[in-house]
């Protein structure tokens, strides 16, 4: 990764059959850097977007737990889905 910040999460996701179906957004996500993501490996998929010098990486296994991440970057609203 080129430095770009990745999400963090408080506690392992459950799967939708054991939340009773359907996915739950993650709304307005927190980020560390990247050289900080030690639960990452080199070749972790991320879905990767940079507007005005600022730039993201959503990892596709937080992706598969939530399927629709709410976030705000340079002060615009971003839905980013998988």
């Amino acid at each position: 990764m080129d430095g770009s910040d990745v999400p963090t999460g408080t506690s392992a996701p459950r799967s939708p059959q054991q939340r009773g179906g359907g996915f739950v957004p993650l709304d307005d996500p927190a980020f560390i850097p990247a050289s900080a993501a030690a639960f990452l490996g080199d070749d972790e998929l991320v879905l990767g977007y940079a507007q005005g010098g600022e730039a993201r990486a959503y990892p596709v296994s937080m992706m598969f737990w939530h399927h629709i991440i709410n976030d705000t970057v340079q002060g615009q609203p971003l839905l980013v889905t998988y």
